[in-house]
């Protein structure tokens, strides 16, 4: 395919530049030779001269007896061209082993079959997003030449419209025996792919390629497609996340990753039939696969417990100044604002501790707990806050983390209840 030594597209464009004319090409191509390759052995064999009366012979069994003179000299043209090309080509894979992956599609073959697939794909718009690059095809039909089946990823699916754009031309030296070559090399970026449209657009071209090649068929690669992007419309349920796009992009690594192993092949098999047509589906289906695509649970975002503050030491503790350890409250700090309400829950407090200077709310503002003062709250330490307030003293300008009835006494003081 990626030669055209056995391409026939290329064989039918040369005979009709060399001037072969149509009732020559029909005879050629009725007694069976479809390329330069079949030719090349039609008359001798490559390597040696012709001789005229064996080649007399055999043009006239093909050309006929009413054959003329400008075919029968264009034929001789074609097998001499033929046996040049075919020593070409052997030539260099005795040099170089690994030219056919590295091979790129003849013109006229890719021309043709494009062409051909197209006819054949009636209702399938290949153009715009869904037309392949050129580097893309001949990405596949290098794997196809080389039997070796391997995954493309979307960012390497490229369409002709990228490959315009975004196409860039480098010179790179090369050796060829005792020859030093300078050779225009084409590169192709990968292409953007971050969009879900975006790689569904992209593994529909790595089908069209596939088809190109004769590798797998455009509609079991369509019904492939249905089956992997159906994952992502299904509802997960309570408590899972719908399938995303890296698990869809994952899955179908996968696939071709199983055809791999498998060794599945991209030709036609002996009874017509393409192996990949049904190696994709059962791959699609295979556990390792559907593993991949299995929603996953959503993350549980967990609030972290408040620390409660330790209580600290008695000489230690500032007298008049805040718990260093204790978030202030809300509304706290605000310098001018709620003196007349503090003075009036200062007075707010029980019976037990009336009498003796006690407030409700230290000098931050803060609600202090009655119950801890009272010694019959024991929730949280020494300077810590439960439910009803912090546990500071209640003595005016005290605020200690102790109980107002562990107030230092003073002289002159009322003892407490």
């Amino acid at each position: 395919m990626t030669s055209i030594v056995e391409s026939e597209a290329h064989f039918r464009k040369r005979c009709q530049e060399t001037g072969l004319s149509d009732r020559g090409l029909a005879a050629v191509i009725a007694a069976g030779y479809t390329n330069l390759g079949q030719l090349a052995f039609a008359s001798g064999q490559p390597g040696q001269p012709l001789n005229e009366a064996e080649f007399q012979r055999f043009a006239q069994n093909v050309l006929g007896g009413l054959a003329t003179l400008a075919d029968t000299s264009t034929l001789k043209r074609l097998v001499f061209e033929g046996q040049t090309v075919l020593l070409a080509q052997l030539r260099d894979k005795v040099v170089n082993p690994d030219a056919a992956t590295t091979r790129k599609l003849p013109a006229i073959e890719r021309s043709t079959k494009m062409q051909n697939l197209k006819a054949r794909l009636v209702g399938v718009v290949i153009e715009k997003a869904l037309e392949p690059s050129y580097a893309l095809l001949d990405a596949v039909a290098q794997q196809w030449e080389a039997k070796q089946l391997a995954y493309l990823s979307p960012e390497k699916c490229t369409s002709r419209e990228w490959e315009i754009t975004m196409s860039k031309t480098s010179k790179q030296l090369s050796i060829d025996t005792d020859k030093l070559l300078v050779k225009s090399e084409q590169s192709v970026p990968d292409q953007q792919v971050s969009t879900e449209m975006q790689v569904y657009e992209a593994l529909r071209r790595r089908g069209i390629a596939l088809a190109f090649t004769d590798s797998l068929t455009w509609e079991v690669h369509e019904r492939y497609l249905q089956r992997l992007f159906q994952h992502m419309r299904n509802e997960a349920p309570e408590g899972y996340s719908k399938t995303t796009l890296q698990q869809v992009l994952r899955a179908d690594r996968d696939v071709f990753l199983h055809m791999v192993q498998r060794d599945v092949s991209m030709r036609r098999a002996p009874d017509n039939t393409l192996p990949m047509d049904t190696a994709i589906l059962e791959a699609v289906s295979s556990y390792e696969v559907g593993f991949s695509l299995m929603p996953l649970p959503k993350k549980i975002e967990r609030s972290e417990p408040k620390a409660s503050a330790a209580a600290p030491s008695y000489g230690n503790w500032p007298q008049g100044r805040r718990n260093p350890q204790q978030p202030y409250s809300k509304g706290q700090g605000k310098a001018g604002k709620g003196k007349g309400k503090t003075k009036k829950a200062a007075a707010m407090v029980p019976k037990e501790l009336q009498g003796r200077d006690n407030v409700s709310l230290d000098a931050h503002g803060r609600r202090l707990c009655f119950e801890f003062n009272l010694g019959r709250c024991s929730r949280v330490p020494n300077g810590g806050e439960c439910e009803r307030g912090f546990h500071l003293c209640m003595r005016r300008g005290c605020h200690a983390p102790h109980p107002e009835s562990e107030h230092p006494k003073e002289k002159g003081s009322a003892k407490p209840n």
